[in-house]
């Protein structure tokens, strides 16, 4: 079987949706499929080691449609795929001009691309008329694929696939010695690796924090990643006169991740949903919970479908600091409630939430 994917959300640049896409790919290449992808941005060394074919467009990534208006009805003319699986709707707006005939056309749906993007309030109805020239859609998690269908009323080929995690890579580590490094050793560590937007909440955590002292006095919290609220983290953490008590890291060495992900004795990412934006799954709730950690989230977007409420961590319904500071305590307290949410994430993950289901999904589900 041969599969073009087509996603403006790919590496260099990190982030949820790049890493989605490129995992899906590789597992779909170790379901035997022949894949191409076509994404934006110069041509990278390791693309040469990738078990599928990478065409590269220089294009900034929100404007890669355009480049495709003329670029991807000539590809698809001068070769031949069973099926092209699109990242984001936008990427096929050219269809709504012409629909090159012969392969099955299918998008992902993450969450924020049904809200916001170029076009502006133009958006929710130009992608209704793109999804509808498509054969199917793939949400990625059951409350997206509502929003979807809010959105586009009376598409009927839609299948929700969850994305997955490398259970084998996010493993149960020992915390000892990354603590000892971080001179953290007698804490009780809420860890957040994120990328540091406003939505992700994580000043709600901090001020959060003195309510959890008050309770755990070894409480103490540990930030890891880079995006435009890291300095203003850091000015609130000396106005809220807590630099004691909260460690904020930057970015984290690929090669160190797993160990950050399972330093925790809590994983906190509280996102919020806008008007613009939306946690589509929330996919560190997996890589937390494969290393056994319990995770702590809001009831909002896909994050319901990452997070089994009272099972693997915590969903709060109402984000404010004190129903926070509550599910935190609650965890702290109960170290074997903690153990066996933790112990539940992996073996959820295990059963139905590694990227090789993810593949078979997408084959069977889509691609069949």
């Amino acid at each position: 079987m041969k599969i073009l994917l087509v996603t403006q959300d790919y590496y260099p640049v990190q982030g949820g949706i790049q890493s989605y896409c490129h995992e899906v790919a590789m597992s779909l290449c170790k379901q035997g499929v022949d894949l191409t992808m076509i994404c934006p941005g110069e041509v990278q060394e390791s693309d040469s080691k990738l078990p599928f074919k990478v065409i590269r467009v220089k294009i900034h990534s929100s404007f890669l449609f355009l480049k495709l208006l003329r670029l991807l009805t000539k590809h698809l003319k001068e070769h031949s795929y069973d099926h092209v699986l699109f990242g984001q709707w936008q990427n096929a707006i050219g269809f709504l001009w012409k629909k090159p005939k012969g392969p099955k056309y299918h998008t992902m749906v993450h969450g924020r691309e049904l809200l916001h993007g170029v076009f502006g309030a133009l958006t929710p109805w130009l992608c209704a008329k793109v999804y509808r020239k498509l054969d199917s859609v793939v949400p990625n998690s059951f409350p997206i694929a509502e929003m979807f269908k809010s959105t586009v009323p009376g598409f009927s080929n839609v299948n929700v696939i969850h994305p997955g995690v490398d259970a084998q890579r996010f493993t149960p580590q020992p915390k000892s010695k990354l603590k000892e490094e971080l001179g953290l050793s007698d804490k009780k560590l809420l860890v957040s690796v994120t990328r540091l937007v406003a939505r992700k909440n994580i000043s709600l955590v901090m001020k959060a924090l003195p309510l959890v002292l008050k309770e755990e006095p070894k409480a103490h919290i540990v930030v890891g990643g880079r995006g435009p609220e890291l300095e203003n983290l850091k000015a609130l953490r000396i106005q809220l006169k807590l630099e004691d008590h909260i460690s904020i890291l930057g970015s984290i060495e690929e090669g160190r991740l797993v160990e950050h992900f399972a330093l925790g004795d809590i994983f906190l990412l509280p996102s919020s949903q806008s008007s613009k934006d939306v946690e589509g799954f929330g996919i560190v709730f997996l890589e937390a919970g494969a290393c056994e950690v319990p995770v702590i989230g809001a009831n909002t977007g896909g994050i319901k479908d990452a997070i089994v409420h009272n099972q693997t961590g915590i969903l709060l319904e109402e984000l404010t600091k004190e129903e926070l500071a509550k599910a935190i305590v609650s965890l702290l307290k109960d170290s074997s409630k903690a153990t066996s949410f933790g112990k539940a994430a992996r073996q959820r993950i295990l059963a139905e939430l590694t990227w090789e289901s993810c593949g078979k999904n997408y084959m069977e589900k889509v691609f069949n």
